[in-house]
């Protein structure tokens, strides 16, 4: 397999784990920030969910993306941006609107080790 077809490979099953990730998780009524623990450093083995989000106008406001501990907006085609929203401590109910993961985002998080 070529180094491209390993990289989507990889893409599409990123994407595949994070929606299935997402549908699987609950983290109570999300009313309660004084619940959270610090945000994830980067040098501990904490579990994360890293969410992409659409940033366009019509997608906006966007759910959950206050309860993250790190936001990164990316730029993509177009002069569009996404949001990859990562969250630790706390994973709120609901979270969207949800797009699909990009190659990019694969570099972002093996600063988690992941």
């Amino acid at each position: 397999m070529s180094a491209a077809g390993i990289r989507t490979s990889a893409a599409v099953l990123f994407t595949a784990l994070v929606l299935l990730v997402a549908a699987a998780c609950t983290g109570g009524d999300g009313s309660s920030p004084s619940s959270r623990s610090s945000p994830p450093s980067g040098t501990g083995r904490a579990d994360v969910l890293a969410v992409k989000i659409d940033n366009v106008a019509p997608a906006r406001p966007h759910t959950g993306l206050e309860r993250a501990d790190i936001v990164y907006v990316e730029q993509v085609e177009a002069g569009l941006s996404r949001i990859l929203a990562v969250y630790s401590s706390a994973v709120p109910p609901v979270i969207g609107p949800v797009r699909s993961a990009r190659e990019t985002d694969l570099e972002l998080l093996r600063q988690f080790d992941r």
